[in-house]
Order: C-alpha cells, then sequence, then structure tokens
C-alpha cells in the first residue's frame, strides 16, 4: 500500500520533524518535552489508540474482524490485539492497512494547519521510507539495558519487547539514518536539558528542505 497520498504540505513557515527510536527508547516523553518547550507535537501511537475508541472507524473494522474475542467489556482488548499483530506478519499487515490511512489523514490535517515547529513521532518512520516526509529527523536513542528496565516498567514481557525489535530497524540504523541523534539513556533533568537544547536549535530553522 502506498502512503505517499496521506503526506502533508512543507513550507517556510513551519519546521516538520520526525521523531523515531527504537521500542522503548522514550520516544514519548521526547516528545511530551518539545511539546512542553512550545511545539506543536503528534504522536502516531496517539492517533492510532483514538482510532481504536468505541465507534471510530478503526475499532469497527478489528470487531468485525476479530468478532467478540477483540473486546474486554465495551472496549477493545489490547492485549489481545498485540498477541495478534505483534505474532502473526499476515495480522499486523492488515491492521496496518487499516489504521496508516486514517492516522495519517489526522496527522495531515494537524500539520497543514500548524505553524511553527511541529514535532511527528513515528515508530516506523524509516521503516515506511517517510524520511522525506520530513525538514528534519531526530533519533532517540538509549542503551539496550535502560530500554530493557523501561520496556518491563510499561509491563511487557521479554517476548514483546525482542518481537518489537524484531519489527523495526536497528537502533543503530535507525540514528545513522537521522539528521539528530538525542541521547536518552540518562534521567529526567538530562533529558529536559538536551530537549531545551535542541528545540532552540529548532526554532531558528525554518522548513526549507522540501518546501511545497
Amino acid at each position: 500500500m502506498t502512503l505517499t497520498k496521506y503526506k502533508w504540505r512543507l513550507s517556510p513557515d513551519k519546521l516538520v520533524v520526525g521523531l523515531t527510536g527504537s521500542p522503548a527508547s522514550g520516544k514519548s516523553e521526547v516528545l511530551s518535552r518539545f511539546g512542553e518547550l512550545g511545539a506543536v507535537s503528534v504522536s502516531a501511537d496517539g492517533l492510532v489508540a483514538a482510532q481504536l475508541e468505541k465507534g471510530r472507524p478503526g475499532y469497527k473494522a478489528v470487531v468485525k474482524k476479530y468478532g467478540k474475542a477483540a473486546l474486554s467489556a465495551d472496549k477493545l482488548d489490547k492485549i489481545f490485539l498485540a498477541e495478534k499483530v505483534f505474532f502473526s506478519p499476515k495480522d499486523l499487515r492488515w491492521l496496518e492497512s487499516v489504521l496508516h490511512p486514517l492516522v495519517l489523514d489526522e496527522a495531515r490535517r494537524i500539520i497543514n494547519g500548524a505553524r511553527g515547529v511541529v514535532v511527528f513521532e513515528v515508530p516506523l518512520l524509516f521503516e515506511k521510507e517517510m524520511e522525506d516526509w520530513f525538514d528534519l529527523t531526530i533519533c532517540v536513542r538509549a542503551s539496550r539495558p535502560v530500554r530493557l528496565a523501561r520496556a518491563k516498567q510499561k509491563g511487557w514481557s521479554l517476548r514483546d519487547f525482542r518481537s518489537r525489535e524484531a519489527a523495526q530497524f536497528s537502533q543503530e540504523k535507525k540514528c545513522s539514518l537521522a539528521g539528530i541523534t538525542l541521547e536518552n539513556s540518562g534521567g529526567q533533568q538530562a533529558l529536559s536539558l538536551l530537549a531545551e537544547k535542541i528545540y532552540a536549535v529548532l526554532k531558528t530553522m525554518k522548513g526549507t528542505k522540501k518546501g511545497a
């Protein structure tokens, strides 16, 4: 499935930054910091979660495919869905074909209407060959022991963590493809200081790479 038709406009009145990284590297935390500093922050995972809420198109598609087994009370059973897609490439491809157009349509609406610095967190940015959609890309990096500890805090099993890793490029490859690597193996204070420094630079830049 081609995603190009969902691409947003890049222009000099905004800087659209793609934020990515390996599982449990702290991407959402970094996105939150940029948002606090004034960026328009958009999360692909957040948009997916919204699409899986009761009554939304993504929710309806999942229930139609899997029936009541996909539900826990009136909500989608996220554990059931995660088991399906992380261990079945066929199911993952199906879910992506449903959710990606919906998510990118919403992201395009937000980004096209924004000004200034816009940061869009996309876990599979490079895997889906979306780097040219952005003026600049940032890869969040963290050591594997740190990522394993964070994954445990999220409630992931070691199997979950390894499955998520296997579905993506290696951390080294992601960071080699990005314009900036943001180290996030330290604590909250170190991250805040680094985010402030990077954001100060972003504010001085203009979106001219692929101006349209």
